[in-house]
This record gives structure tokens, sequence and C-alpha cells, in this order.
């Protein structure tokens, strides 16, 4: 059997839905998974429901560059980024800068991170 180290994931929309299945997935597999949610609240309940899966939860809202640097300039090195938080904005998406501010944030994590992948 093959020992790999432990893997550093940030899973950004990771205190629920999609984003916490594929927190715990990594958790349950071993790794060190820091998730993030928009609110403290959201946060606070992520963190009470998988108690047992030592996962890391932190508040991040996506929409704020200067939290999501901050967030990044936390974490010393990162194996895996999962961006499972960003914005959508139904039936004002085919405006261009409607779009371009949707992409802009959706892309600001993965931006914030290339650099400790």
């Amino acid at each position: 059997m093959s020992h790999r180290s432990k893997r550093k994931i940030l899973v950004t929309g990771g205190s629920s839905g999609i984003g916490a299945a594929i927190a715990q997935a990594f958790a349950t597999n071993g790794d060190h998974v820091i998730a993030t949610g928009v609110t403290k609240e959201e946060v606070e309940r992520a963190r009470v429901q998988s108690e047992q899966n030592k996962i890391s939860f932190q508040q991040l809202d996506v929409r704020d560059a200067n939290a999501v640097q901050d967030c990044i300039d936390e974490i010393d090195s990162l194996d895996v980024l999962v961006n499972c938080a960003g914005v959508i904005r139904r039936n004002a998406e085919n405006q261009p800068e409607v779009f371009a501010d949707v992409i802009d944030i959706n892309m600001r994590v993965c931006t914030a991170a290339r650099e400790k992948l």
C-alpha cells in the first residue's frame, strides 16, 4: 500500500451543497481541507454539522477582493483549489458589463491562488 502525503485543499463554497460534499470527500480521504462559506452563520452551521470531519471552516465572501487575497495569503501552499463559490446574475448576464463582473468575481479566487498551487 502506497502512502501519499496529506494534501492541502481549499474549497470555496464548501459549507453547503456540492461544495460541502466535495470538502467531505477530500476530508474522508485524509486531506487537510479548508472550506469557506459566505456568512458567519453558514460557517458555524457547517462546523457543527461536520464536527467529526476535521474540516477547517472560515468565512469568505468571494465578492470582496481584499477578503479573497487575505484568505489566500494565510495559506502557505495549496495542492488543490475547488472553486464552488461564485455569483450569477440571472437575466442580466447577457449585458457585457454584467457578464464581465460575474466572470471577474467567479475567477477571483483562481487568480489569487495561482501562485500557491
